[in-house]
């Protein structure tokens, strides 16, 4: 969070507005997401922020309040397999086993490919 409020007060480069993307928003402590909450109270011009939590509940309800909720549904296996063929260039039925492997769960199939 420290970093990020160095980074989202400059203007950007290329773009007309900024995204920040937090992943595994859940995890923050209380300490963050307090940090984060005067973010979101006064926010940048033209900034936006995407929190990704597997964990809602974890977060804070102020920080909550001031969110629009959306979920995401898992890959259906053939997507994720067809996904798995393009990006990582596998064979058919190696792809098909990842899918079915990781539980439907990109960021394990990656890390199965790894082991393999």
């Amino acid at each position: 969070i420290k970093n990020m409020k160095k980074n989202i007060y400059l203007k950007p480069h290329e773009a007309d507005c900024k995204v920040v993307l937090l992943d595994d928003a859940h995890t923050m402590n209380d300490q963050a997401q307090n940090a984060f909450l005067k973010i979101l109270e006064e926010p940048p011009e033209r900034v936006y922020f995407i929190l990704i939590a597997e964990d809602s509940h974890r977060l804070l309800q102020t920080v909550l309040s001031r969110c629009q909720k959306k979920s995401f549904s898992a890959l259906e296996i053939n997507d994720m397999a067809t996904l798995l063929k393009k990006q990582l260039s596998i064979a058919g039925d190696k792809a098909m086993t990842l899918a079915n492997l990781s539980g439907q769960n990109m960021d394990q199939a990656y890390h199965l490919t790894d082991e393999s």
